[in-house]
């Protein structure tokens, strides 16, 4: 069904906003399947995409926007912009009319999407990802964590960070289940209640995010993990010291440059 829905929506981008390979197209939304399956669409038209967070402050999106110069904004509401916007209710809607697709060639060193650093010791910086490296990190983590068609993988990130990659594209490249927790970590206890309503086998978040899970005062509500994956910031003992009772977790590191990170331990 993702694969149809991004063919159509991938033909639709083509014939109505241009959209070819090497553009570079702008997914400014929250988690969702519009996102995903919009996301989707735009690699199999050979465009690259990058992720603009709504949560942003103004000032930010702008500036990223700006910076990646795209030549289409897919957002969830129209707005004044520097380039063509279509929301994603109206992309969906329109491709519906498209019931087939000419995938075109895209070489594999050719970018797959554009990620910008948080800024934290300045500007923030975009960093180009290539089809070649995604998809070496995608085998590698599939490979490295034994990923399979019965995994069931909890979507919580932000799609503009590193760790949204990681919660993705191996499950898809698996056949496992992607599960979309529309608060993410900012809402524990919906996150928690997704775990154990959706017997969510694959939890990969911050730090942060993996200590506030773990203080829930029914950890058997997490029974069904088989996996942790910290990333983003240094990891504690204490801060899933509840999970190791259930999953194996792993601390990841590695700058974005890396592509996503470079290391597990």
């Amino acid at each position: 069904e993702v694969d149809a829905l991004s063919n159509s929506t991938a033909a639709c981008l083509q014939a109505e906003w241009g959209v070819a390979v090497d553009s570079t197209v702008a997914l400014l939304g929250s988690r969702s399947a519009d996102f995903l399956v919009s996301m989707l669409a735009v690699l199999k038209t050979g465009a690259s995409y990058v992720a603009v967070d709504p949560e942003y402050p103004e000032a930010r999106q702008k500036q990223l926007l700006q910076d990646a110069a795209p030549a289409l904004i897919i957002s969830e509401r129209s707005g004044l912009y520097q380039a063509p916007v279509v929301t994603f209710q109206k992309l969906a809607q329109r491709s519906k009319a498209y019931l087939s697709f000419a995938a075109p060639a895209v070489a594999a060193g050719s970018r797959a999407y554009l990620i910008f650093t948080s800024g934290t010791t300045g500007k923030p910086k975009g960093i180009s990802i290539s089809h070649t490296n995604i998809a070496d990190y995608v085998q590698t983590v599939a490979r490295y964590f034994e990923l399979t068609h019965s995994d069931s993988v909890v979507q919580q990130s932000s799609p503009s960070f590193d760790t949204f990659q990681e919660e993705v594209w191996p499950a898809w490249y698996k056949g496992a289940r992607v599960v979309i927790a529309p608060e993410g970590g900012k809402d524990i206890d919906a996150l928690v209640q997704i775990i154990q309503e959706q017997e969510i086998t694959i939890l990969s978040a911050t730090p942060l995010v993996l200590q506030e899970v773990n203080t829930t005062s029914d950890m058997t509500k997490l029974k069904s993990l088989r996996l942790a994956i910290s990333g983003g910031d240094l990891l504690h003992q204490e801060q899933v010291s509840g999970l190791l009772r259930f999953a194996a977790v792993y601390n990841s590191y590695g700058p974005t440059e890396t592509t996503v990170c470079a290391t597990f331990s």
